[in-house]
């Protein structure tokens, strides 16, 4: 599958950006948890290019499904308060002024003038999984690092969003819009996993709105081997070795400077042996 990065997503069907395709094209939204580069944020990438989902579902009763996706990113990281989700305040020359950041803006972009118009448009898309042929276009607003906010507050005026069709809007209009959320996080409503000190968890409310995937490890040396010519394939045994052991070490308590191994380092490492950098 293609991912915002050069390297793609090499999974099976089992996998559960498979079946969390399925989630968002019936206007679901999605939260991936797990690890830090265990794969969340490249299975987040693949539910934003529209060109995966024929590759899904091919071969299923889905694969006359045309899907388009509009997405934004948010980053949710650096807000300091709930309102701040939908606009933010200026002053120039003494007068105070409010503009929309991507959310808000998406929803006015994107956003229906009615009800009526916003229902059509979902039973549109009802019409469409019924008959198994035709488009959906789906409006996604993409998160990294959901639990890491700096109050839930802001998590709380996020899931607004996602929750509601009816958006009023920070200047008072109304618009009516199904946005959904692709989003990747450390924690679950089990709270944060160990390691992660700036993750304020998910309580169970919010944990609700989505349909939640854990992310195991990646087969390292599945993958790379795939990835990678022939000649490297007894390094990459070895490298995946020693990755597995590291692993099952940290898991035990060790290593703890290293926190956690990913694909994206392995991968790195087998790079630079291919290349004869190292």
């Amino acid at each position: 599958l293609k991912t915002s990065t050069p390297d793609p997503l090499i999974v099976k069907r089992s996998d559960p950006v498979c079946s969390a395709a399925k989630d968002t094209i019936t206007g679901g939204n999605v939260l991936f948890t797990g690890r830090s580069g265990g794969g969340k944020s490249v299975r987040k990438d693949a539910l934003l290019e529209p060109g995966n989902y024929r590759e899904i579902f091919v071969g299923t009763d889905l694969e006359n499904i045309e899907v388009s996706v509009t997405a934004t990113h948010v980053d949710l990281i650096p807000v300091l308060a709930s309102g701040e989700v939908q606009y933010i305040s200026t002053i120039e020359q003494g007068t105070s002024f409010r503009k929309p950041v991507a959310i808000a803006e998406m929803i006015m972009k994107h956003g229906y003038r009615s009800e009526a118009e916003m229902l059509a448009a979902e039973r549109e898309r009802q019409n469409v999984l019924k008959n198994k042929k035709g488009r959906i276009d789906l409006k996604i607003i993409a998160v990294d690092d959901f639990d890491r906010t700096a109050d839930v507050s802001i998590t709380n005026a996020f899931m607004k969003f996602i929750n509601d069709y009816q958006h009023t809007l920070f200047n008072g209009e109304k618009r009516w819009l199904n946005l959904q959320a692709v989003a990747t996080s450390n924690s679950t409503c089990a709270g944060p996993k160990r390691g992660y000190s700036a993750a304020k968890g998910i309580d169970i409310a919010i944990g609700n709105r989505f349909c939640t995937y854990a992310v195991e490890r990646s087969n390292l040396y599945e993958i790379l081997t795939y990835q990678f010519e022939k000649e490297s394939h007894g390094y990459i045994q070895k490298l995946c070795a020693l990755a597995e052991e590291i692993m099952h070490e940290i898991d035990e308590g060790s290593f703890e400077a290293i926190g956690e191994i990913s694909l994206r380092q392995i991968r790195k490492c087998v790079e630079l042996v291919v290349l004869g950098v190292d």
